[in-house]
C-alpha cells in the first residue's frame, strides 16, 4: 500500500493545529504549493515550508524555531503506539504530529507502528523558507 493512504498533511481551514499548540495554523507552517509524490511508503515533501522565527513555546521550549511540518495519521492508527524517527526517537499514542524538519538526518523522518514503517518523509525536495 502506498503511503498516500496512510498520511495527510492537517487541512488548511484556517483552524489552529490544537489548543495545547497554542494559536498556530497549518497555513502559518506550511506554503499553498505543498505536496507528497509516493514511492511506496516513501514520501517526497516538495514546496515551502515557513520559517517560524518567533519562539513557538506551546511546540518546545528549547528547540522552538524553525520549520515545522505538520502530519496526520489515517485513522487506522488511532490508539495505538507510534513511533516517530528523526533527530530524536518519540512514542506515543497519537496521530497528530508536528516534525521539526531542520534537525532531522538526511531530513527525513520515519513514522513506525510496532515494527511496520507506516511511511518515511524526504523533505530534501522541500523549500525551507527565509
Amino acid at each position: 500500500m502506498s503511503g498516500a493512504g496512510r498520511v495527510s498533511t492537517w487541512p488548511r481551514d484556517g483552524q489552529p493545529l490544537d489548543a495545547k499548540l497554542g494559536d498556530k495554523k497549518p497555513d502559518d507552517l506550511i506554503g499553498e504549493n505543498i505536496s507528497i509524490t509516493w514511492d511506496g511508503t516513501t514520501g517526497t515533501v516538495k514546496g515551502d515550508i515557513t520559517n517560524i522565527s518567533e519562539a513557538w513555546e506551546e511546540f518546545d521550549t528549547v528547540k522552538n524555531t524553525g520549520h515545522f511540518f505538520p502530519v496526520k495519521l489515517d485513522k487506522r492508527y488511532k490508539g495505538k503506539e507510534i513511533t516517530c524517527i528523526g533527530s530524536r526517537t518519540f512514542k506515543a499514542v497519537d496521530t497528530d504530529w508536528i516534525v521539526r524538519v531542520d534537525d532531522l538526518p538526511d531530513k527525513k523522518v520515519v513514522f513506525k507502528c510496532g515494527a511496520d514503517v507506516i511511511i518515511t518523509l524526504d523533505f530534501n525536495s522541500a523549500t525551507l523558507a527565509e
